[in-house]
């Protein structure tokens, strides 16, 4: 289980693009100066227990415009002295229209989406294929909503189911709240999570560090293509998140657990080191 969260974790980092650029597509527009930021090159991911360790790393490739090209993950699991190594890519290809994906994952299965953004040049809606338990292939769409460049909400549609939307809310200028709500039983109730910043721990990276660090079951199910790291989600979080609170719920049973977040920089004010429990995410720069 401890592995399976690793790689939750760690494909959520996860982004990349294939080289297939006409040079002409701007980077992200998520209201920050680029050419003034330092460029991340390297993530690397530790999880340590008394007899299992877990270590991560993920190399970010880039173009000429500082857009990612690539990133490449390797995952070493190590249990009482015996190591298993995992690989997993995922590659991205910009046109005209949009961005589109390829994921190749530790057991070598390809995934792809097709990524449009709007005259923002932030996400209007990801398309993706998706099979069921019989193996039948279908259509899955996400869209995306925006109040003044901020994500508002964002709907998917996944074959004949019933649509799954989940809302945003910000305080200033963080956003402070993920959420969705359902019925069980006929009492209506909600899974989500909150988030508290530091307003001196500032959020400047060309990455939007929020979405990995700020990292929980529903940011990871929203955005299995990890775009919100890129930037391509609109205008990020000034701040970095160091306490979030999460509720959910299975059947009748309700589960709550939150997580608090500490930090190492550079003499930039650059993140260099999180914490969070026994996990730490160190970050690497150009």
């Amino acid at each position: 289980m401890k592995k399976q969260n690793l790689f939750s974790l760690l494909i959520l980092l996860l982004i990349c693009f294939t080289a297939c650029d006409n040079g002409n597509e701007p980077a992200p527009d998520n209201g920050n100066d680029e050419s003034e930021m330092k460029i991340v090159s390297r993530l690397l991911v530790e999880e340590i227990y008394v007899d299992e360790q877990y270590y991560g790393e993920l190399n970010f490739t880039y173009d000429d415009h500082n857009r990612v090209t690539e990133i490449s993950l390797k995952v070493t699991y190590t249990y009482n002295g015996k190591n298993t190594e995992d690989t997993e890519n995922y590659k991205y290809s910009y046109s005209d229209k949009g961005i589109s994906v390829t994921n190749t994952n530790y057991d070598g299965e390809i995934t792809n989406a097709e990524v449009y953004l709007n005259s923002e040049n932030i996400i209007d809606s990801i398309v993706n294929t998706a099979h069921n338990f019989i193996g039948q292939q279908y259509f899955e769409t996400r869209r995306f909503t925006y109040m003044n460049r901020r994500l508002k909400d964002t709907t998917k549609k996944s074959g004949v189911a019933a649509a799954n939307t989940y809302y945003f809310n910000w305080n200033e200028n963080n956003m402070t709240k993920i959420y969705s709500s359902d019925e069980y039983e006929d009492v209506k109730r909600e899974h989500g999570t909150t988030a508290e910043y530091n307003s001196t721990y500032m959020n400047k990276t060309n990455l939007d560090l929020n979405w990995f660090i700020y990292q929980d079951e529903f940011l990871y199910m929203l955005d299995n293509y990890k775009l919100g790291l890129l930037g391509y989600f609109g205008e990020k979080s000034n701040n970095l998140v160091v306490k979030t609170e999460t509720v959910s719920w299975s059947g009748s049973n309700k589960d709550d657990y939150g997580y608090v977040f500490s930090y190492e920089f550079d003499e930039d004010g650059y993140v260099t080191k999180c914490t969070k429990d026994n996990l730490v995410i160190k970050v690497e720069y150009k």
